[in-house]
């Protein structure tokens, strides 16, 4: 079997729900509570003897109807979506990572006297993409002739012809005899729905002129002011995770849109930062092959927003059970 992940993504909200099921509900969409074996409320101290197996649930804002003996007229409870069963003696990572924004990388051009009627060039080359799905690198140019020798009225010229470019993953700045370039990766994705995958930027930069069709460089020089960090949890990076794992829930194809109203929901934030949890377990299976038990790797992620009061109550109850287990995990503090 491949490994099978699933992430709960939760609203920055406080806890206030007490009751799970039943026509008592009280639960609000986004909340996440950590259920025993019996699918009830784990409580904070619970430990692997108490419970062996948990389960994460996000409760959703859809709701469903149904009747009983009991109460005949029906209920109405929110659905939720719950994990795969964790086994205490079956987990092997729990660690958490809190919120950290990514960082764009800088490059600045400390550009030459320019020469009046020469053409100049600044070229862009992004490295970002190449062993993504995609053939190697991209290059951007943009040319510019000269028709000043003072460098910071030749500068701001060209940062203002870069700025022009709609198409660019970059944006430039003219201050002095400078050229900043500073990536610009939030317009690979904008919206939940885009279908391609959030990149973030990067790259190198060149800069020359060309006289007599030789190419040479015009930068006193070129230096990275500012190296690219990736991060962790920004609503992008989420969104990401959520839609690669559409797939476990029976939806195969991510590049098809409009898809059904089910598929194309995503329970990301727009601008939200989030805090996450990871846990690493493994999960029994018979085997079709032999007679024997087999365990295949699975992943299950918490996000919840990094300002949210229920983080507390998630982890006051994971913590403890957590350091329970054969693996004696660390506590995980957001």
């Amino acid at each position: 079997m491949h490994r099978v992940s699933k992430i709960l993504i939760g609203k920055n909200i406080a806890r206030t729900g007490t009751t799970l099921h039943g026509a008592g509900q009280d639960v609000l969409d986004g909340e996440i509570f950590v259920l025993d074996k019996n699918m009830s409320i784990a409580t904070a101290g619970m430990t692997i003897s108490d419970t062996d197996i948990i389960y994460i649930a996000q409760f959703l804002g859809d709701t469903v109807s149904y009747k009983t003996l009991a109460v005949p007229t029906g209920i109405t409870e929110k659905k939720m979506i719950i994990s795969n069963p964790i086994k205490g003696s079956n987990v092997k990572s729990y660690i958490g990572k809190a919120y950290e924004s990514p960082v764009e990388k800088v490059i600045t051009i400390t550009a030459s006297t320019p020469v009046i009627g020469q053409e100049y060039i600044v070229r862009v080359v992004y490295i970002d993409k190449a062993g993504e799905g995609y053939d190697g690198q991209t290059t951007q140019e943009w040319r510019l002739v000269a028709t000043t020798a003072v460098t910071a009225t030749h500068c701001t010229a060209f940062a203002a012809l870069i700025n022009l470019d709609s198409n660019s993953r970059i944006t430039a700045a003219g201050v002095g005899g400078t050229i900043t370039i500073t990536a610009n990766s939030n317009n690979t994705t904008e919206n939940l729905t885009d279908i391609g995958p959030y990149f973030q930027a990067n790259f190198e930069v060149a800069y020359n002129t060309v006289v007599l069709d030789v190419t040479s460089s015009a930068a006193s020089s070129i230096t990275t002011s500012t190296q690219m960090k990736h991060g962790t949890g920004s609503w992008r990076q989420i969104r990401d995770i959520e839609r690669s794992l559409k797939g476990n829930r029976g939806h195969s194809n991510p590049d098809q849109y409009p898809n059904p109203s089910i598929e194309s929901t995503f329970y990301t934030v727009k601008g939200t930062n989030y805090d996450q949890i990871s846990i690493e377990h493994d999960a029994s299976y018979g085997a079709a092959d032999n007679n024997y038990i087999k365990e295949t790797g699975l992943s299950t992620i918490i996000a919840i927003p990094e300002p949210a009061g229920q983080t507390a109550n998630v982890l006051g109850v994971l913590n403890p059970w957590m350091a329970s287990c054969p693996g004696s995990f660390a506590n995980v503090v957001l």
